[in-house]
C-alpha cells in the first residue's frame, strides 16, 4: 500500500494497493549487493491504467526525510510503501475494494465503523465477514450516545419538512 501521494491525477494516492513485481538494485559486485538500498521497487497497482515500465508495473523510488533528533540532523531514506495484508477500518476509509474479509470486532466503539468496513467493497458478493457476530452487535448501535444525539437532531430537521 502506498503511504504517500505520488501521482494523484493517475490514482497513485495514499492508500492505493498493489503487488510488488520486482526490486531493482544498482549493479555492484556480489559482495555488496544487498547492503545498498534498491534503486526502485516495481509495483503493479490495482486498477492503475497510466504509463508503466514493464509487466504493467510502476517504478517507486525511495524518498529522503530530513529531521533533527537531539540536535543532530538526520536523514532517513525509505520507500513510501507498507505491507497491507490487513489494514484497520480507519485506514480503509476512502478506498474501494473488489473483495474484503472484515472483522468488525465485538463492539462499535466509534459510531460509523461498521458502515465504513462494510461499504468498502463494490458488491456484497465481495464481502466476507469473519468472525461471525450476533445481530445484537449491530442492534447495539441504536444505543450509542453519538447515534442517539444524531437521530434526535435529524428528527428535528426532518419534522419541519413534512
Amino acid at each position: 500500500m502506498l503511504n504517500q501521494n505520488l501521482w494523484t491525477a493517475q490514482g497513485l494516492c495514499n492508500g492505493t494497493l498493489g503487488t510488488i513485481i520486482d526490486i531493482i538494485y544498482q549493479p555492484t559486485d556480489e559482495r555488496n549487493h544487498l547492503i545498498e538500498i534498491p534503486i526502485c521497487v516495481l509495483i503493479k497497482f490495482d486498477g492503475y491504467t497510466g504509463p508503466t515500465i514493464s509487466r504493467d508495473a510502476v517504478p517507486v523510488t525511495p524518498y529522503s526525510a530530513c529531521f533533527t533528533k537531539n540536535g543532530t540532523s538526520c536523514v532517513r531514506k525509505q520507500f513510501p510503501i507498507a505491507v497491507a495484508y490487513a489494514i484497520s477500518i480507519h485506514k480503509s476509509q476512502g478506498i474501494t475494494l473488489d473483495k474484503a474479509v472484515v472483522d468488525i470486532g465485538p463492539t462499535e466503539f466509534s459510531l460509523g465503523l461498521s458502515y465504513v468496513a462494510f461499504s468498502r467493497v463494490t458488491s456484497y458478493q465481495g464481502l466476507l465477514i469473519d468472525p461471525a457476530f450476533p445481530i445484537t452487535r449491530l442492534l447495539s448501535i441504536n444505543k450509542n450516545l453519538g447515534w442517539t444525539l444524531k437521530r434526535t437532531e435529524m428528527e428535528k430537521l426532518t419534522s419541519g419538512l413534512t
